[in-house]
């Protein structure tokens, strides 16, 4: 086994070694030492692949895929706009089916000295709406002047502060989505062509 595939190995094995030990001892169990004891592996090698607890925790959070290969397909007939705000639906699935679970995960990562993991999430967020967004500007679906940049990092930030408020118990998965589903779109509204317009101020 090359070196590339022994890392991986071993950070799928801390991945489930976490979430094992999140499971059934709870949240403040989890330590890097615990961590090495539940995947059998040095006490070094979490830190050396991950860096730190909480950056093992984005990684459980970062697990929900965002397919975003469509948006370039010839057979695709809806905005990417409207992909975008659709990927919303996918983050409710992905909180839905384990809502304890991932809450309990992101608060500990919200309460946290280190804000290093946090901004981690940030920039692999706003790198997924990033994605949307060239899209869309290409699309004429944007005005061409839209910085993408500017755009993708304020929906991301949105994105992570509601579910900030939803880890601290403020509302449901589903009320939250509908939150960030309506900022977004009165954001993107103020960025739309005519193109695009109409079918995102009808999308609730």
């Amino acid at each position: 086994m090359n070196r590339e595939k022994a890392k991986n190995l071993n950070r799928a094995k801390i991945c489930e070694a976490a979430e094992s030990i999140i499971r059934k001892e709870g949240i403040k169990k989890l330590t890097m030492r615990r961590l090495a004891e539940e995947a059998r592996v040095s006490i070094a090698t979490p830190y050396n692949l991950f860096g730190s607890k909480n950056d093992v925790l984005i990684s459980l959070m970062m697990t929900a895929e965002f397919d975003t290969s469509q948006l370039s397909s010839p057979q695709a007939n809806r905005l990417a706009l409207e992909l975008l705000l659709g990927a919303l639906d996918q983050a409710q699935q992905f909180f839905e089916k384990d809502e304890a679970f991932y809450r309990a995960i992101l608060r500990e990562i919200m309460i946290a000295e280190d804000t290093a993991p946090s901004h981690n999430g940030l920039v692999q967020m706003t790198a997924i709406t990033h994605a949307f967004v060239i899209q869309a500007i290409a699309n004429n679906e944007l005005h061409e002047e839209t910085s993408a940049d500017d755009l993708s990092h304020h929906l991301a930030t949105i994105l992570l502060s509601v579910l900030g408020m939803w880890a601290s118990g403020f509302f449901s998965s589903a009320e939250g989505i509908a939150h960030v589903r309506r900022s977004w779109r009165a954001v993107l509204m103020d960025h739309c062509t005519e193109k695009s317009r109409e079918i995102i101020a009808a999308i609730r």
